[in-house]
């Protein structure tokens, strides 16, 4: 009798003995797909960052690209704008109906002084320069032109910087709606360049009177607005 109590008490030590190796295996194992699938997230967010360093440094390239070529633009403005006389806003108003073409008309805001240059050729071209030096400052100012039907290409250009304050520009289509807005604040410096091909279907919407909306709450620091016709 005591031997068949024997046998049994040891079978089932053996079965607790057997069921622990078996769970102890399927801990293994499943520790080890847990690690393996731990493992592969890690692979992959490795990969997705190293993907976002990579488009960061193309993006920075594109930017450095840009910037080289708006310093490269804005020196060659510099050159242009040297040799124009300073117009007051005041004087700017007298002196409109002589020194601009019929085709291209410009509104002024009452304290904003411009620096401006229009040119046309054979070719009907035409170019606008506004810039100004802000030293907290708070003014807008307004203005007009228009773009005639035969024009092809229409670009506008926009820089700044800004230490405190904001500069707001904004540029509108004859219809009213807005092309293009930015403001310029003391989070970073704008350097904006856009040039439209106007197709045959498009004359209706660019062609016209463009207006467009200089406002400084503000600011200290400078703007210069471009917009060339041809």
């Amino acid at each position: 009798m005591k031997t068949i109590q024997s046998l049994r008490y040891l079978s089932l030590v053996l079965c607790f003995m057997i069921s622990g190796a078996l769970v102890f295996a399927q801990e293994k194992d499943a520790e080890k797909q847990q690690q393996s699938e731990m493992e592969e997230q890690m692979r992959i967010r490795k990969q997705m960052l190293e993907q976002q360093q990579e488009q960061m440094k193309q993006q920075q390239e594109q930017m450095k690209q840009q910037q080289e070529q708006m310093k490269e633009i804005q020196k060659q403005v510099e050159v242009r704008i040297k040799d124009l006389p300073y117009i007051s806003a005041e004087s700017l108003k007298l002196q409109l109906p002589i020194l601009m073409d019929k085709d291209l008309k410009f509104g002024t805001g009452k304290s904003f002084d411009y620096h401006f240059f229009n040119s046309f050729d054979q070719g009907n071209r035409s170019q606008l320069i506004l810039r100004k030096n802000f030293n907290g400052t708070t003014d807008t100012s307004k203005g007009e032109f228009d773009v005639e039907e035969d024009i092809r290409n229409f670009r506008c250009m926009v820089s700044g910087t800004v230490e405190s304050g904001e500069i707001f520009i904004r540029l509108q289509y004859p219809d009213g709606k807005v092309f293009k807005e930015l403001t310029i604040n003391s989070s970073a410096d704008i350097n904006f360049n856009q040039s439209v091909s106007i197709g045959e279907g498009e004359k209706s919407r660019h062609t016209g009177k463009w207006s467009y909306v200089i406002k400084a709450d503000k600011a200290v620091g400078q703007y210069m607005l471009q917009i060339s016709t041809n």
